[in-house]
């Protein structure tokens, strides 16, 4: 809204990358890292949503943006041939009016097939190099972390899924998106115990999407944070509520909630969660470990997040620890059963 006072201090200390990412199943990534986006820039940040989805695109239809050619990927390629400077990126990048301000975008590849173009090494780069045009980044992520076991032995082969595995490690702060019902969650609980042990190093902030008493029962919110916290020990759990007319809407005029249904439930949370994640590494950056420990790069935190990642598949091996899958199973048979009985009562 015009004249709308900010909730978030207008000048973060370094610019802040935010990973967006989520289950397959359609959590809502793309809702959630537009909403958020959107939010910051109407605080007067300057923002970049990236879609970096190597699956295929859709920030670019959401904001009725035309697409011909993807802004990400025309990144990257400068990037990798060391020519991405301000001016080239002002020329790709497109922007979307937010209220009195603008937000940068790079739309995501327009068909699945052309994902080599979105390889790990570029994105690293092209990473690099945009957080110094901006003070936020948002990024659009793809649901796989598949590693292509296959094929690592070749080293010069692109990996479908090293864009997300990329951009997830260069991120200052992941944002894991989960689908509120019983499917969505046990899907959730399984990979982002996946997320939170490759990227050890970087803090995950979980957020259930869509939550309703339809497929949660009376009571959703606690029923939702509770499963999410005893299976998956995720604290601070950001909770969105089911509103499709106001998503709808977005959708029709492609446009963020912020400026279609600003007094919604889902934007106030939304807003929270674009507060809570500024705040957040502001706090990290200020914090005397960061600071002794220097401006760390976008290479150097990957290389950080893979060396936690394998001290920590050392010690479970060393000590044997069982998987925790059954564990996993069992928590969501109990939701599922759960919530059956109280719709049959």
């Amino acid at each position: 809204q015009r004249g709308e006072p900010s909730l978030v201090p207008n000048e973060p200390a370094e610019s802040t990358i935010i990973a967006v990412w989520g289950p397959t199943g359609a959590p809502g990534r793309t809702s959630i890292a537009l909403n958020v986006a959107a939010e910051l820039a109407l605080a007067g940040h300057s923002v970049l949503l990236i879609d970096a989805d190597p699956y295929g695109g859709a920030i670019a239809p959401r904001l009725g943006l035309l697409d011909e050619t993807p802004g990400f990927a025309a990144v990257c390629r400068l990037a990798d041939h060391e020519s991405l400077t301000r001016q080239e990126f002002e020329r790709v990048a497109q922007q979307v009016v937010v209220g009195d301000h603008v937000l940068w975008v790079l739309t995501g590849i327009l068909r699945a097939d052309r994902w080599p173009e979105l390889s790990g090494e570029r994105i690293t780069r092209a990473l690099e190099i945009c957080r110094e045009f901006v003070d936020v980044i948002v990024m659009d992520l793809g649901f796989s972390l598949e590693t292509d076991e296959e094929i690592t032995s070749d080293l010069v082969v692109p990996r479908r899924n090293g864009a997300t595995l990329a951009a997830l490690g260069a991120a200052d702060t992941i944002v894991a998106v989960a689908d509120s019902d019983v499917v969505g969650l046990a899907r959730f609980l399984r990979s982002c115990a996946e997320v939170r042990e490759l990227f050890a190093l970087t803090p995950v902030i979980a957020v259930a999407n869509r939550v309703r008493s339809a497929v949660a029962g009376l009571t959703p919110r606690a029923q939702v944070r509770q499963t999410l916290e005893r299976f998956g020990g995720h604290t601070g759990v950001v909770l969105v509520p089911h509103d499709d007319r106001s998503f709808d809407a977005c959708s029709l005029r492609a446009e963020p909630l912020c400026t279609v249904a600003p007094k919604s439930a889902p934007r106030v949370i939304l807003r929270e969660l674009a507060q809570r994640l500024v705040r957040q590494n502001i706090s990290a950056q200020k914090s005397p470990t960061k600071k002794s420990a220097g401006k760390k790069t976008v290479a150097g935190k990957s290389a950080a997040n893979k060396l936690a990642a394998e001290k920590s598949r050392t010690k479970k091996s060393a000590g044997k620890e069982s998987d925790p899958s059954p564990s996993l199973s069992r928590g969501t048979r109990v939701l599922g059963l759960g919530l059956f009985a109280r719709r049959r009562a």
